[in-house]
């Protein structure tokens, strides 16, 4: 019989994802609510920020294109002050809204999603999220895609470690489907060296198919879910359920702290339901601190 205590087994996170907001160092790119998304994100280098206009939506399939890393990331958010936003280390709730400027799809294409590879972005202080107007049923699969499964066939490229996207930080952002929106996740999370802090990721549901808030399988981390609230029906976060496109990956040190686990009642009966939190596959895992509801 193996007599190695339990406690033994377990290993802690080895590699932690730094969060801490770095000074810009380069242009300060600002986009009306009329002009090209697109083509700012192109025309980002390390150290410059892209400043949104509040209030303003920007409907469409955006990419961000493949960059090196660089001493500063590449921050997009909101034109406003700091102080119209949570303070840093404070969760953003549905009330800032109205503040915020939103990325929305209107198809089932993610709002935003990685040109792999590329490193060194920080989404700060937006809403995004699904345009209303999708056709009943239509099945939605990720509003933010960083990285993708791996899975060749359907055109996808993160086959090798080479090209997984890395350091990536969301923080304080709004991310959500609508009421009756058919959407598998609202984040897919295979990227290395990522983070998804200070947020609020709601309405993640679908009929009939799994859904997450957030779900990674074909991304290395480290990663750091921290002081969130999330929503989802299926498994509200998971790691592992589908076969990673890079061989012998497993999903690995992984942080889950201060987060807020909610799957609504009215639910039941409507969208397909299941746990708060499952791992299929991952290595070195914290939970710590959280509410499941």
């Amino acid at each position: 019989a193996d007599t190695t205590p339990r406690d033994s087994i377990a290993e802690l996170p080895q590699s932690q994802v730094d969060v801490r907001v770095v000074p810009p160092t380069g242009r300060t790119i600002r986009v009306a609510a009329n002009d090209n998304l697109q083509s700012a994100l192109d025309r980002a280098k390390p150290g410059d920020v892209i400043r949104l206009t509040s209030g303003a939506t920007y409907a469409g399939n955006f990419t961000l294109p493949t960059r090196a890393c660089g001493p500063a990331p590449i921050v997009i958010r909101t034109d406003v002050p700091d102080s119209d936003l949570p303070a840093e280390g404070e969760r953003i709730t549905p009330t800032a809204a109205p503040r915020l400027a939103k990325i929305a799809t209107r198809n089932d294409k993610p709002a935003l999603r990685t040109t792999n590879p590329t490193c060194g972005w920080r989404l700060f202080g937006l809403e995004v999220t699904v345009t209303s107007d999708l056709a009943p049923g239509a099945m939605h699969y990720a509003l933010i895609a960083l990285g993708d499964g791996g899975w060749a066939k359907g055109g996808d490229t993160q086959t090798s470690a080479a090209y997984v996207p890395s350091r990536i930080v969301l923080d304080r952002v709004y991310v959500h489907g609508q009421e009756a929106t058919n959407l598998v996740r609202c984040i897919a999370l295979n990227s290395a060296r990522s983070a998804v802090v200070n947020s609020w990721i709601s309405d993640c549901h679908a009929k009939g198919f799994d859904s997450q808030a957030i779900e990674g399988w074909n991304g290395p981390g480290p990663f750091l879910i921290e002081n969130n609230f999330l929503s989802g029906a299926g498994e509200t976060v998971m790691f592992g359920g589908a076969d990673p496109g890079i061989q012998g990956l497993s999903p690995s040190d992984i942080t889950i702290r201060r987060n807020h686990f909610f799957k609504d009642a009215r639910w039941k009966g409507r969208w397909t339901v299941k746990n708060l939190f499952e791992l299929k596959n991952a290595r070195r895992v914290l939970v710590e601190n959280n509410v499941f509801e």
